[in-house]
């Protein structure tokens, strides 16, 4: 509320100063910020309280605004109306659950700021709802309430679902709606996301409309995820691949997404030993292998165009080799909760980076895109 004070031979107020330049944006983030404050979303150090209880610091992040989600209505705010896409592994499906319960928590005031060591309940009782996790599903939460879809695949693993088939996207959806939509992939996820994104940039060239309700159809944000441990030569030809897509949006004047790069997370051996899985895939990984597969995507990305990298791979091994964060029984590659918030916290910061971004910055290839638009 304000106050109006009349006091009797006190000076007029002072006049309002002059609003800026036009072409000053004070709270618009340049090309420079963007990289440097996604960087930053994930570098972070793991410490625990007196109750032996697990959380983590930014390391830096003045000028970045990065701030932990949840507890409020701050995730629906970020997210709404937006329409976004993952591609990964199982760590990823399990991502795009924590955001979907980050999601839910906004209306239910829970506290992810810290968690017990190893728990495991937190960020579980979604994963439920995936009959069979290896498949292509659309969620759509609004109101703090999420349903789902599952398309159907007759594949088992690697299931290519076409970017042009139907994936029970509303063709109306609520302008107050989160649709978040996964379709799975083998490790190493390379591989299938190079298809995926061929076979999207076909089905767009063929033809100038898709379906409403496809995977595809008017993506503000797509997750990517980075497993080859030797990452150069496989991901300069996705980016090439992403530059293609890109081009041709923007030729037919459709929507162009931002492209989110996960980086490789740690699969050190969790409590129960890998080693009883006979699963080559599952061998931890060393400190040297994860350093240099983060330093050759950070390189790789740092001139791209409408593409971040998410580099959470230094800071989930940290947190593993101070026990602060763990791996569930049985898998190297998934974590409990509170490695689960972490992904989810770095993905919501950078999301918002990228939203805070100026749509004159020459980041956003050469066509400022409009999120939330359809």
């Amino acid at each position: 509320f304000a106050s109006v004070f009349c006091i009797t031979g006190m000076p007029p107020p002072p006049s309002p100063s002059p609003p800026p330049p036009a072409n000053r944006r004070p709270s618009l983030l340049s090309v420079g910020s963007l990289r440097l404050c996604s960087s930053m979303a994930a570098n972070i150090s793991w410490q625990q309280d007196k109750s032996h209880r697990t959380h983590f610091e930014w390391k830096v992040h003045t000028g970045c605004g990065l701030q932990a989600f949840g507890g409020r209505d701050d995730v629906d705010n970020l997210l709404r109306g937006m329409r976004i896409l993952f591609i990964g592994n199982s760590v990823v499906r399990r991502l795009v659950l924590t955001i979907i319960d980050l999601l839910k928590r906004d209306y239910l005031e829970h506290d992810v700021d810290s968690l017990k060591v190893g728990s495991q309940s937190l960020f579980s009782q979604t994963e439920s709802a995936l009959r069979e996790g290896h498949g292509a599903y659309s969620f759509f939460v609004s109101g703090g309430k999420s349903s789902s879809h599952r398309c159907f695949s007759g594949a088992h693993h690697g299931a290519a679902w076409e970017p042009s088939q139907p994936c029970g996207f509303p063709c109306r959806s609520s302008s107050s709606a989160v649709t978040l939509s996964y379709t799975y992939s083998d490790t190493p996820t390379e591989q299938y996301t190079l298809q995926w994104l061929k076979a999207w940039r076909k089905a767009v060239t063929a033809s100038s409309t898709l379906s409403c309700s496809s995977l595809a159809n008017h993506l503000d944000m797509v997750v990517l995820q980075a497993t080859d441990l030797h990452p150069r030569t496989r991901w300069l030809g996705l980016l090439s691949e992403i530059r293609s897509l890109i081009a041709i949006l923007q030729k037919l004047g459709k929507p162009v997404p931002t492209f989110i790069v996960i980086s490789r997370t740690d699969t050190s051996p969790p409590h129960s030993g890998w080693e009883d899985r006979g699963d080559p895939l599952q061998a931890p990984t060393s400190s040297s292998s994860l350093q240099k597969h983060q330093a050759e995507l950070e390189m790789l990305f740092r001139t791209q165009c409408n593409v971040l990298l998410a580099p959470v791979s230094l800071g989930t091994q940290e947190g593993i080799q101070a026990d602060l964060l763990r791996h569930t029984s049985g898998s190297s590659w998934h974590f409990s909760d509170a490695g689960r918030n972490y992904l989810g916290q770095v993905l919501l910061n950078i999301i918002s980076l990228v939203r805070r971004t100026d749509p004159l910055s020459e980041w956003w290839c050469k066509a400022p895109i409009k999120h939330g638009s359809r």
